[in-house]
């Protein structure tokens, strides 16, 4: 198994025919509807993210007033495997995470656990 970083997996995802840029029109559209500056969502993102408290602020400056952002909290290991390569997360916990999102100004709106108990999702809002 080969220890690659996080950009590398990414780019090798892409040469792999696995980019998003390659989506049919309907699915791109669809998931452009998510995105913006009213509204962001992350699934899976933040493992990769060291600095989780920066990332947290840039977000919140980037929002709109009463901008909303919907992270998925996993219960995750430090490393994840895909194929033959292995990439290093930074998971933490979700108090961390409740605590990260009060530090940088979001007002939490909801803290609801996933059916499969396997992640919550958090609702800050500016």
């Amino acid at each position: 198994m080969k220890l690659v970083s996080t950009l590398e997996h990414y780019e090798l995802l892409i040469d792999e025919g696995n980019d998003p840029v390659q989506d049919p029109p309907q699915l791109q559209a669809y998931m452009e509807r998510w995105d913006g500056t009213s509204f962001f969502n992350s699934v899976l993102t933040f493992l990769h993210i060291e600095d989780k408290e920066k990332a947290l602020s840039n977000i919140y400056l980037l929002l709109k007033n009463n901008g909303s952002f919907v992270l998925s909290v996993s219960k995750d290991n430090e490393w994840f495997e895909c194929g033959d390569r292995k990439i290093k997360l930074y998971p933490i916990g979700l108090e961390e995470y409740i605590r990260l999102f009060k530090s940088v100004g979001f007002q939490i709106e909801s803290i609801q656990e996933t059916e499969s108990k396997f992640a919550t999702i958090i609702k800050g809002k500016k």
